[in-house]
């Protein structure tokens, strides 16, 4: 479900919100129109003038757009968090999918134009659904022919013509990110060192046609042992990302190639490894123990955390008051969150130690436990993010009271042994992987640092 709080959306200095409702009103055309799929998102009910009451019996004014639930999570989760690829019979497997329903978007007028592992999700038996149809528009276009010259999606996962701003079909460039897709899927990693432009560390083999030199310096480069990968998945994907679109496989060929024949998974081995693979997503992010080279950063900065814990530094006394604390919500809970007794002043308190050790802006807000950070990623945009501490009493379930929590402040007579805190890191913008990876960071800063039993996970 997508919603939006009207007055929300009003009062956010950095959101867009006519870019929002176009973007929204976009998804809920097409959608409307798309015959449905299995392989596809449904659109089950929208209201740009909904009213959400709470159960205090106020009304608020909502846009809202209730979609197929899709409880499995993306698939670059299950991709990029654990650090690996899928088995190729895997692989096929929802790759056949995701071709099967690119061909019927096609075959009814759209094109996709932002196909990306964070926008196929899973539903609860790890079912395909190809989602976010902000940026699709019709197979012809408005030019006619299929020709666009809008640069719109995700670069990773652009076409070289449309990353050098010259006119592209859009048909195209959603295959072109289809075998960005499949690349990932078997492989585990991106096909190239940014994006898919003719001077790219990477895939300028792609581009001179030196495809054995591009899989030597990939295995070489990212220490990776491709001795199990088919080489008919090497030829299937090299071609499908090739420099000149018109070289490229159409969806028949696409089809047709001795790849797309090879062993598939049933059903039972795809939930079975999917599962697994949740369970150490899980683990990764919430209750890990492993050992990385996070735990030197946090060894570095122990003593630092604990002259914060003290309140030896002016920014994070520990006889600050006032600041406003929200209430964590866990009917809304998040892989990029976790648990700990410290006080909301030592957690904010590492937050900027982590962002000082790492050159990362940090500004803290005025009146509440949150802050905004900015670093720069790989493919040189910026990741924006949240990071907020939220109070949750252990053991407790909030009752519906609790809904409105953003009166809610921390009460000098509240019993603080009953007490524990969340940090919930929230992506803004940019990079998904970049993102991660620095929840991850400070996940295992914070738990390598004093008092390390008290962190707890959910």
């Amino acid at each position: 479900m997508k919603l939006m709080f009207v007055e929300d959306a009003e009062d956010q200095e950095d959101f867009d919100l006519s870019l929002f409702l176009t973007l929204m009103n976009n998804e809920v055309e097409r959608l409307e129109r798309l015959p449905r799929h299995p392989n596809i998102i449904s659109l089950v009910e929208y209201d740009w003038k909904g009213v959400l009451q709470t159960s205090k019996g106020q009304e608020k004014e909502v846009l809202y757009c209730v979609l197929d639930l899709a409880t499995g999570g993306d698939l670059f989760d299950y991709i990029f968090t654990v650090g690996r690829g899928l088995p190729e019979n895997i692989a096929r497997y929802y790759f056949h999918k995701l071709v099967d329903a690119i061909q019927f978007l096609h075959e009814n007028n759209v094109v996709h134009r932002d196909l990306k592992l964070e926008n196929l999700l899973l539903d609860s038996d790890y079912n395909l659904k190809i989602a976010d149809f902000g940026l699709s528009t019709t197979v012809e276009s408005s030019y006619g022919g299929g020709v666009m010259h809008t640069r719109v999606g995700t670069e990773r996962y652009m076409p070289p013509e449309m990353l050098e701003k010259n006119a592209y079909v859009g048909i195209c460039a959603d295959l072109f990110a289809a075998g960005i897709i499949l690349f990932v899927l078997v492989v585990g990693i991106m096909p190239t060192h940014k994006t898919a432009e003719s001077n790219d560390y990477l895939y300028k083999y792609i581009r001179k046609k030196e495809y054995e030199k591009y899989w030597t310096v990939i295995a070489k480069l990212l220490n990776l042992d491709l001795s199990d990968i088919s080489e008919d998945f090497f030829h299937l994907v090299t071609t499908m990302i090739k420099y000149d679109y018109k070289k490229r496989f159409t969806i028949e060929e696409i089809k047709k190639h001795p790849w797309m024949n090879g062993d598939i998974a049933t059903e039972a081995e795809v939930r079975k490894e999917l599962a697994a693979r949740k369970i150490e997503i899980k683990r990764k992010l919430g209750d890990g123990d492993d050992e990385t080279e996070c735990e030197e950063v946090a060894d570095i900065h122990k003593a630092e955390f604990e002259n914060i814990e003290r309140g030896d530094e002016d920014e994070w006394q520990e006889t600050e008051v006032g600041r406003k604390i929200k209430v964590y919500n866990p009917a809304f809970p998040t892989l990029n969150e976790f648990f700990s007794t410290f006080k909301p002043n030592v957690l904010m308190g590492a937050v900027h130690n982590f962002c000082k050790d790492k050159k990362l802006s940090f500004e803290l807000s005025k009146e509440e436990y949150e802050a905004t950070v900015e670093m720069p990623s790989e493919d040189e945009n910026i990741v924006k993010f949240s990071v907020e501490i939220l109070k949750h009493k252990k053991d407790h379930e909030p009752e519906a009271e609790d809904e409105d929590v953003f009166e809610a402040v921390v009460e000098d007579d509240e019993d603080e042994d009953d007490l524990k805190y969340c940090v919930v890191f929230k992506k803004k913008r940019g990079p998904k992987q970049d993102f991660i990876k620095i929840f991850k960071n400070f996940r295992f800063f914070c738990k390598r640092l004093n008092n390390t039993d008290d962190l707890e996970s959910e």
